[in-house]
């Protein structure tokens, strides 16, 4: 499938952002990733991955990168008024992070250097995020003008705090520890600010002086990959004293104080969200996005030999492998809600209909957000299910994921999104997101091939997807082997 798409790509929208698989061409038109051909960089690591680093795809993507100028753009940010601004977030993780790894993994070769000279080129560009001598950066900044661009934004935690594993692989690269620097300490900041509950913290903070704006925790978007680098970053750089894992630490055991909840019809586990000024409290909802807490909570678990939170976090993973028995197309939801099994209440819900109601009692929950847009956060869950575990019924799970994606957004062209994942004849959005071959593709090939071929052992995934080889140290416990799980009883 991965070819099948990619030839898509090329014969239809080579050079643009993303594919339109419905109407066969390609699109930058409310492109997050500045004009620069997005999919081709977020497809590399995985053709290496796949054995293509030699294939004329490859070679013919190195060629649109050598030929970019990632200093400028011409394409309008789509929460943006003016030209030239682009997510520092966005834009680390989908092109530093494959820039990089693809000069990694396909063996750092002389010829191929320029990967990491277009990455600095466009680090220096991203780096008045950093405006004056603030420790947090601002996510919005304009590269055609050099200058953040609104010193009255807020930043949230994973846009500031999702930058140190492509940022310090930069420095390794080049030398200069000013990458890693201004990453980590921006990490360094975020997790030193009062949290609502120990070491879990609101979402929105103002760089200018590291005040929060409001009160939302959650695990799903707007922090979720902030807490997935907490972990990731030590396993990186070989570091087993380094104190984001003791943060990370404490988030997880308020975590499951304050958030983890048991809807009352199936033994699922999930994290709720809080906010007193949003929710009154708690809202039992939980999305596609906060997913990767299965996976990452799990990481961490057998990073630090911690059997109980390696269980929970892969408890998480099988629940939301199993969300897509509450849709009719089999695909994944991009958020659901349940009656609490302590409370038997929807808390945090204004409103919940009779029709929810009764899908909550055939599936365990209900729906809230019934489009699915290709995320990958279920299926790099399932992966790490099956790589601790070696257990097959997590391939199985990946199998039934696959079969619903290849059934029903197939277009033949391309991989479309779907506006409601329980109506079998719901429209198609015409995109392929860049993610699908950087994240889904990479994740199901890894979850069918050799366990031993790209080991959890010896590399670390960017939140894009993107690998990056750690530094060993035996005082990490081994990611990968079979962790007796104790599976739900669904």
């Amino acid at each position: 499938m991965f070819l099948e798409t990619y030839h898509a790509y090329e014969q239809y929208a080579f050079g643009y952002d993303v594919l339109k698989p419905i109407t066969m061409n390609g699109s930058n038109f409310d492109s997050v990733l500045a004009g620069w051909g997005g999919t081709i960089v977020d497809a590399m690591s995985t053709m290496i991955v796949m054995g293509l680093g030699d294939s004329e795809e490859y070679k013919r993507a190195l060629e649109h990168v050598k030929k970019t100028d990632f200093t400028s753009t011409s394409v309008h940010h789509p929460e943006r008024e003016a030209l030239g601004v682009v997510s520092l977030f966005e834009l680390t993780i989908r092109y530093l992070g494959g820039l990089v790894s693809a000069y990694e993994l396909n063996g750092e070769r002389p010829e191929e250097r320029f990967l990491v000279d277009k990455a600095i080129s466009l680090a220096d560009k991203l780096a008045v995020g950093w405006y004056k001598h603030n420790r947090i950066p601002f996510n919005y900044v304009n590269i055609n003008e050099g200058k953040p661009d609104n010193l009255s934004d807020t930043a949230n935690y994973a846009e500031a705090g999702t930058l140190t594993l492509e940022w310090s692989r930069l420095s390794k690269y080049t030398g200069d520890d000013r990458y890693r620097n201004l990453s980590e300490g921006s990490a360094i900041a975020l997790s030193e600010n009062e949290g609502i509950f120990p070491n879990l913290y609101a979402m929105e903070i103002y760089p200018t002086n590291e005040s929060t704006s409001g009160d939302l925790v959650t695990f799903s978007g707007g922090t979720d990959s902030f807490y997935e680098y907490l972990s990731k970053y030590p396993y990186l750089i070989g570091d087993p004293q380094h104190p984001f894992l003791e943060t990370y630490g404490q988030s997880i055991k308020s975590a499951k104080q304050y958030l983890v909840s048991h809807p009352q019809l199936k033994p699922f586990t999930f994290l709720t969200s809080y906010s007193e000024k949003l929710f009154n409290g708690t809202r039992n909802s939980f999305s596609h996005l906060g997913c990767f807490a299965g996976a990452n909570i799990a990481l961490y678990g057998r990073l630090r030999r911690s059997d109980e939170d390696t269980q929970l976090g892969l408890e998480i993973a099988e629940s939301c492998a199993h969300i897509v028995d509450a849709a009719s197309t089999r695909l994944e939801a991009g958020g659901w809600g349940w009656r609490d099994r302590k409370t038997g209440r929807a808390q945090g819900h204004k409103f919940v209909s009779p029709g929810q109601i009764l899908h909550e009692e055939d599936f365990g929950v209900f729906l809230t957000i019934e489009d699915f847009n290709g995320s990958p956060e279920i299926q790099e869950s399932v992966l790490y299910g099956y790589r601790m575990t070696g257990d097959p019924y997590w391939r199985d799970l990946g199998w039934a994921l696959f079969g619903a994606m290849k059934t029903y957004l197939d277009t033949g062209r391309g991989i479309a999104g779907i506006q409601n994942v329980n109506d079998r004849s719901s429209k198609l959005d015409d995109e392929t997101p860049t993610y699908f071959y950087a994240e889904i593709m990479k994740y199901l090939y890894l979850l069918f091939d050799d366990p031993d071929h790209y080991s959890l052992d010896d590399y670390v995934l960017n939140t894009e997807g993107h690998p990056f080889k750690v530094q060993h140290n035996e005082a990490f416990g081994k990611v990968q082997g079979n962790f007796p799980y104790k599976r739900l009883n669904l």
